[in-house]
């Protein structure tokens, strides 16, 4: 049961990560950082839970880690989209 709690929580923990690098430049500093942030927590949650990266759980587990991102980039998408926030910043450079 402790792996169950775990992977819901690196997914919570990484929602707000990924909606801040929701419109960072790829790989721009900012980018990175808000990807390698939260892995000290996420890391410190698995010993809280004594909960040991094997084979079985590895896959769920980085699962869980990316799913957090994503879902935080697609909280931004949407929120911008439908106006409840104004256009971020974005660090993006303009094809024109």
């Amino acid at each position: 049961m402790p792996y169950f709690y775990v992977i819901i929580l690196v997914i919570l923990v990484n929602i707000p990560f990924g909606y801040l690098r929701g419109n960072k430049k790829t790989y721009s500093f900012l980018w990175f950082l808000f990807i390698h942030l939260p892995v000290p927590i996420v890391m410190y949650i698995r010993k809280v839970f004594e909960v040991d990266l094997t084979w079985t759980f590895g896959p769920p587990y980085i699962a869980a880690y990316f799913s957090g991102q994503w879902l935080g980039k697609k909280i931004l998408i949407h929120r911008t989209k439908i106006k409840i926030l104004p256009q971020p910043d974005s660090d993006f450079e303009e094809n024109e």
